[in-house]
């Protein structure tokens, strides 16, 4: 997909600031050991509920990780700005889509 790069979702997920020891510790023993591969294996609202509870996470927290996960993909957008997009309630690539530029 234009826009995306792989390189930005292919860190370890110990160099993710959003991620607690804990939920790092979970993903990993569920075989998660960067954004790309949370992706891969998600695929999904419905994934990331499969996966929230084979890690013991809840689902809202497993589908901010892979909207946040997604996110990232697009060339430009760091940590912080998938954080700040998430909390303003861009979840996903498509909700990104949706929404308009707004100039101050």
């Amino acid at each position: 997909m234009k826009g995306r790069s792989a390189p930005q979702n292919s860190a370890s997920l110990s160099s993710e600031q959003v991620l607690s020891a804990t939920a790092r510790e979970k993903l990993l023993q569920t075989g998660i050991r960067s954004l790309h591969a949370l992706l891969t294996k998600i695929e999904g609202a419905a994934g990331a509920r499969r996966l929230a509870q084979k890690a013991g996470m809840s689902p809202e927290r497993m589908i901010d990780l892979w909207g946040l996960a997604e996110l990232r993909q697009v060339h430009g957008v760091g940590e912080a700005s998938a954080q700040l997009l998430l909390v303003s309630g861009v979840r996903s690539l498509e909700d990104l889509s949706r929404r308009e530029a707004v100039q101050p």
